[in-house]
């Protein structure tokens, strides 16, 4: 039999008292009561969920080439992964992990690098300039909280405001998948 909830806690729980044998999703924040219960444990596998900051090549400040490498420099994904979300993930620079088809191994991840970023914004003539990144709410493990670290990473720069828009995810995603490129956020 199989049954679906929506909820990580319900499922979570359904795990804890006998009523499921396998769930799935399990949120970080969950792991330890998981492990330390005595009948169930935790099997992380790799996913093909990327987690990105998607950037609008056809607009300023993002038709630069500089000021987009300067919002990878900006931020700092390893830390996210630990701190966000609890060591569950792995940093790539490319839509997928080295396990499956289409991965390039000599593609290298950007690290954060505050100075670099800076001068990249500089260069790409966008200083001081204002941007917002919209995020779903609810619709990803910790999206809310992976795109707040985002945020405030970029925000850091002292070249750069950025601003953080929570937004339901069915409205987003009809906007990021518009027709025309020039009606997308």
């Amino acid at each position: 039999t199989i049954t679906a909830s929506s909820e990580s806690s319900t499922r979570v729980n359904q795990l804890l008292a006998g009523e499921s044998d396998i769930v799935t999703n399990v949120p970080p924040q969950e792991i330890s009561r998981v492990e330390s219960s005595g009948g169930a444990s935790v099997s992380p596998v790799p996913s093909t969920r990327i987690i990105f900051l998607q950037m609008r090549y056809d607009v300023e400040p993002f038709s630069s080439q500089q000021f987009r490498q300067a919002m990878n420099y900006a931020v700092d994904v390893e830390s996210i992964i630990e701190n966000v979300l609890q060591g569950f993930g792995t940093v790539t620079a490319q839509p997928t992990l080295s396990q499956f088809t289409g991965h390039k191994p000599d593609v290298e991840p950007y690290g954060q690098d505050t100075e670099r970023a800076e001068q990249l914004v500089e260069e790409s003539g966008h200083a001081g300039v204002d941007i917002t990144l919209q995020t779903p709410i609810g619709r990803y493990l910790k999206d809310v909280e992976v795109a707040q670290a985002a945020a405030n990473q970029i925000n850091s720069l002292s070249n750069v405001n950025c601003e953080l828009q929570q937004r339901e995810f069915n409205s987003l995603v009809q906007d990021v998948t518009a027709p025309n490129i020039e009606d997308r956020p």
